[in-house]
């Protein structure tokens, strides 16, 4: 299930015995909240979190303690630090203490029955565009969703920075003293949210490939004097012109097959089709190409570091 799926489930209150989390950072966050959550004043008795140590072992008799003045007792585990045979998880599960609820990080391919699995990185765009709805409304302000999708990429997708700026917005909507409901505006977004650089990257290739060279040259600029070094502006540009290409040549297939061949995350697809939509395959395979070549000509010293980032926008200008 999703994040928002896992959301509904949580809030109906049958909970399962076990949960594998796959995912990282804001999402997991809040998942691991929730469960803390359930085990009320004592949880530094009831929440039991094997984050950095540990074997299968302890994990599983952990699992046969009961709880102390609670419903449920929780229990934590990170697959990555745990030694020991995952064998013993799978046969606590065939009969597991119904006061527990065991949550699973990194379990990969180890355990693949009697579990709920909560893919947080299964968010397409609509989603994270409702969950940032819904967390504008929290702090007394409306957003449409095209504001959404702007306030996302100009956030690189980083829903804890999302969650964080929006505070910041929903106060500036109401600056002026009144307890009515605001919309958080695109201006606004302009005015206080500084553009991450997965967003200027993403800009600078819709520029390119709408043939505004004048705002490439202008987002460039920003690039080179947010401090990025060549080589790090280099290695971003390539990723994404490489994303784009992949995206083109696979573009019979879905979103979510598409982002599982390349290892990224759907919404990051979604945004690169509408971004390759701009290119054609040729012209995008003669790009990656120009990266390889450039990488050459620094390494045998026919070309600076320093001048090669501007000397590759000129290059994709006049192939794009």
């Amino acid at each position: 299930m999703t994040f928002l799926e896992f959301e509904e489930h949580f809030a109906k209150g049958t909970l399962e015995a076990c949960y594998a989390i796959k995912g990282d950072g804001y999402f997991v966050s809040r998942i691991t909240k929730k469960f803390e959550s359930l085990v009320g004043d004592f949880s530094d008795i009831n929440f039991v979190k094997f984050a950095e140590s540990g074997s299968v072992q302890k994990v599983v008799d952990e699992c046969q303690t009961l709880p102390f003045a609670s419903a449920y007792k929780v229990v934590v585990a990170d697959f990555t630090f745990l030694s020991g045979d995952s064998d013993l998880v799978k046969k606590y599960l065939q009969n597991p203490n119904p006061a527990i609820i065991l949550v699973l990080f990194n379990t990969g391919t180890r355990l693949t029955s009697g579990l709920v699995t909560v893919d947080c990185d299964k968010n397409a765009e609509n989603i994270l565009c409702d969950l940032v709805t819904k967390e504008c409304v929290k702090h007394g302000a409306t957003i449409t969703t095209g504001v959404a999708k702007g306030l996302l990429l100009r956030c690189g997708f980083d829903m804890q920075r999302v969650h964080n700026e929006i505070k910041k917005l929903a106060a500036y909507a109401k600056a002026d003293g009144s307890e009515s409901v605001r919309p958080i505006t695109a201006a606004g977004i302009d005015c206080l949210v500084s553009p991450s650089i997965e967003s200027n990257v993403f800009a600078l290739t819709d520029a390119v490939g709408k043939k505004d060279n004048g705002r490439a040259l202008k987002i460039y600029q920003e690039l080179v004097t947010s401090g990025q070094e060549p080589l790090a502006l280099n290695g971003l540009l390539y990723a994404h012109f490489r994303r784009l290409l992949f995206c083109k040549l696979l573009s019979v297939q879905s979103v979510d097959s598409i982002a599982a061949l390349m290892g990224v995350k759907p919404y990051a697809v979604t945004l690169a089709k509408q971004s390759a939509a701009l290119y054609t395959a040729g012209a995008l395979t003669k790009i990656c190409k120009k990266f390889w070549s450039m990488d050459d000509a620094i390494r045998t010293g026919k070309m600076t570091m320093a001048n090669s980032t501007q000397t590759l926008i000129f290059e994709i200008m006049q192939i794009a």
